[in-house]
């Protein structure tokens, strides 16, 4: 099955660094955590420190491109790649816009696609309550 195209290939985007985005995942899951340690302690040194840690990795992410991460085509191996050699990407531009003509034979394609499994699987199963089942009865 095709999947849609992400962007224009030729639209402007945004820089994004995948290392730096799980790193903010992480510095921002940790901030969170000393945030509800402060408040289960009652103590506003914890609240306050574990907030600026949540703004800090807030930073990170924005710097990293955490936002603009959502590429569909790469999946998790691709992902893995890019985290570990510290390559970067372009994320698509908000503004961006999805071919039309492209979108129309895609989804075309797909939809012919399903007609011909739906007609493979039709033809492979039995009739339950057909007219050859009320005639054996």
């Amino acid at each position: 099955m095709a999947q849609m195209p992400d962007h224009d290939e030729g639209a402007r985007g945004h820089r994004v660094r995948p290392r730096w985005t799980w790193g903010a995942l992480v510095v921002m899951l940790v901030g969170a955590a000393v945030v509800g340690w402060g408040v289960w302690v009652v103590s506003w040194a914890w609240s306050i420190a574990g907030a600026l840690v949540l703004v800090a990795g807030a930073a990170l992410a924005w710097f990293g491109g955490l936002f603009y991460d959502i590429h569909s085509r790469a999946g998790v191996g691709a992902e893995m790649k890019d985290l570990i050699a510290g390559e970067s990407h372009l994320g698509p531009d908000p503004r961006a816009r999805v071919d039309d003509a492209k979108a129309r034979e895609i989804a075309r394609s797909d939809a012919e696609a399903l007609r011909e499994r739906q007609e493979a699987t039709a033809a492979s199963k039995p009739q339950l309550f057909g007219r050859r089942h009320r005639r054996a009865r």
